[in-house]
């Protein structure tokens, strides 16, 4: 039972991590790796809670081979499976499955929501432009409301969605800034990212990483969103957008569109960001960090629920297939 207890322990550690994570001050100066991190520790945890399910239920699948080389296999397969097996195999078993079910149950209603989500964007889509017109430049629509609103509807025809308020408030570099921010939320599909992690957290609300990870993604995407913006306009130019925007009366943007928005984080943090001198000798080094750190977060699970099957091999449980 050595994998479905590394699994188990691998999981508890990483669904344990949240807090610990988010005090990295590194992950909001390099937010692409910190988006990455976090997702790598999400795939951790769900994939070590699967794995631990599949086996668990190892053992009791049947293995029924009688003649030539397949009983060879056969034997191999069979003396790994015991060394995967437990005390209570039966009741082992069926929590095994419940873990497996549990899982794909939570894949189809990820999927349906997804579905759902899909529509309202649809449907928002729709309303917009009956009411907008086209604004600056492709895919961008301008709504009448001396309020400010600025952001995106994801989809197969992603929208940036600007109000009148913010045309008039803002410069023509300032709103170019502006427009860039919203274009890298579509062209990074940040969408999705953002969805994975919330979904998740409503799956699992007692888990920290997950919990937490559904506040910070939404953080970081919008640094991203700054950074490729700021690449091109200049960090200072939305900088002060960013100022402008924040002094203003602003629309809501509706909840149930799935739309992406700067109010997912704190215009101070951001502007202080932008206007804080950037250490560019950090940058490979950060890289060779977030590389290093998914790379063995992402194979932990797998090395985990393997190890049982090498340690066969290795103690030569299975027969010789090879006279060499």
């Amino acid at each position: 039972m050595t994998a479905p207890v590394l699994l188990t322990l691998l999981a508890v550690v990483a669904g344990a991590l949240g807090p610990q994570v988010r005090r990295l001050r590194w992950l909001r100066r390099s937010p692409r790796g910190g988006i990455l991190v976090w997702q790598a520790l999400s795939w951790c945890f769900l994939s070590s809670v699967f794995l631990a399910g599949v086996a668990l239920m190892l053992p009791a699948v049947p293995l029924e081979v009688d003649h030539g080389f397949a009983a060879l296999l056969g034997a191999c397969a069979e003396a790994i499976g015991k060394h995967y097996s437990s005390p209570a195999q039966g009741v082992v078993s069926l929590a095994g499955v419940l873990t497996v079910a549990g899982l794909v149950r939570l894949s189809l209603l990820g999927l349906r929501e997804s579905r759902e989500l899909r529509a309202a964007r649809t449907r928002q889509r729709g309303a917009l432009q009956l009411v907008a017109r086209p604004g600056p430049g492709a895919g961008v629509w301008v709504v009448d409301d001396p309020r400010t609103a600025a952001y995106c509807l994801p989809g197969s025809r992603g929208m940036v969605v600007i109000s009148t308020g913010v045309v008039d408030r803002l410069s023509p570099d300032e709103l170019s800034a502006v427009l860039a921010h919203e274009r890298a939320h579509l062209r990074g599909r940040h969408h999705l990212a953002r969805h994975l992690s919330d979904v998740l957290s409503r799956a699992f609300p007692l888990v920290p990483l997950l919990r937490t990870a559904a506040e910070e993604v939404p953080k970081l995407l919008e640094l991203r969103a700054d950074d490729v913006a700021a690449a091109v306009h200049g960090r200072r130019a939305l900088a002060r957008a960013l100022v402008r925007l924040a002094a203003a009366p602003a629309t809501p943007v509706p909840a149930t569109s799935g739309a992406l928005h700067a109010a997912a984080m704190q215009t101070l943090a951001r502007v202080e960001r932008l206007t804080a001198p950037s250490d560019r000798r950090r940058g490979p080094l950060t890289a060779g960090i977030v590389a290093l750190s998914v790379s063995a977060v992402s194979i932990a699970p797998l090395v985990a629920v393997a190890a049982p099957a090498v340690l066969a091999l290795a103690h030569h449980y299975c027969p010789e297939l090879l006279p060499f």
